[in-house]
């Protein structure tokens, strides 16, 4: 929803559009970690986080295809599925991503809980 509403696009159904595409819409249980994702060393998400190469839920067959302006991708999977996306305003800090982090809460990794902190912490420092 980040990027379009800044004027990015979308492919519209991932298994249609992008040829050998990992299963990004698991049938699994929401909170079982599906594929693997690279985060750009020193992006906003991997501080977040505190890492760049994670596991993460898929439950989506949307995904970024042209980042709009004022974005970048800083989080990919193996197949080149934009994972995570950022502001480029040093401003604003907005982050956005493909996964659920909501569903990881009892996850053993911090990871997802990471992304949650980050924004408290950012709410805290206005």
């Amino acid at each position: 929803m980040l990027n379009v509403a800044l004027g990015g696009t979308l492919y519209q159904d991932i298994p249609a559009q992008i040829a050998e595409a990992l299963g990004h819409n698991s049938k699994d249980a929401r909170s079982s970690r599906i594929h693997p994702v690279r985060i750009e060393p020193g992006s906003r998400i991997a501080e977040a986080i505190g890492a760049t190469d994670i596991s993460v839920n898929s439950l989506h067959h949307q995904s970024v295809r042209d980042v709009a302006p004022g974005l970048v991708a800083t989080a990919h999977s193996p197949d080149g599925v934009i994972e995570g996306i950022e502001s480029t305003d040093p401003d604003w800090w907005a982050i956005g991503v493909q996964w659920h982090p909501e569903e990881m809460n009892d996850a053993p990794e911090p990871w997802d809980r990471g992304i949650f902190k980050a924004f408290a912490n950012k709410l805290t420092q206005r």
